[in-house]
């Protein structure tokens, strides 16, 4: 699946079986959020973004409106899918909103602020993945965080 903006020239492409996964891990956690990373890469001339796999915290906090995603183990998976060919890395960020809309609020907001501040990370503009879900159905919104603020992505339809 593809989801594009076209302010910001990047086109985002998922596998439907691992947003799929990411719905099902969704619901297993419902009524509370839960989340993780995601991981992938990009075109050689980074127009493209390969989303291609969550690495889930082995520790978290979460309730029905926060989720805190620990670090514990992250570096060691992460360096692990480094290692790949082709080299897997950090590109964003998903969670749930259980029993809400997949927009993003303003702790996500102050969240991808300290992400792209943070010292460790080199990523410029991360992505951002909510999963609105419920009990019987689950929406979910692509975002792309880029000078400040989110850009929403849509689903590229095919003609």
């Amino acid at each position: 699946m593809k989801f594009t903006n076209t302010g910001s020239g990047l086109c985002i492409t998922i596998d439907e079986i691992l947003l799929t996964k990411l719905n099902e891990v969704s619901l297993a956690h419902y009524p509370n959020e839960f989340g993780g990373l995601l991981i992938g890469n990009y075109s050689q001339d980074r127009k493209e973004v390969f989303i291609t796999y969550s690495v889930l915290p082995k520790e978290y906090r979460s309730t029905k409106f926060s989720f805190y995603r620990g670090i514990k183990g992250l570096k060691t998976q992460l360096h692990k899918l480094y290692k790949k060919d082709p080299c897997q890395y950090y590109i964003g960020e998903w969670h749930s909103h259980p029993d809400n809309l997949a927009i993003p609020s303003g702790t996500d907001l102050q969240a991808f602020q300290e992400i792209v501040s943070h010292t460790e990370v080199f990523i410029e503009n991360p992505i951002l993945l909510i999963l609105g879900v419920d009990k019987i159905s689950c929406d979910y919104s692509f975002y792309v965080f880029y000078n400040q603020i989110f850009l929403k992505y849509e689903k590229e339809r095919r003609s």
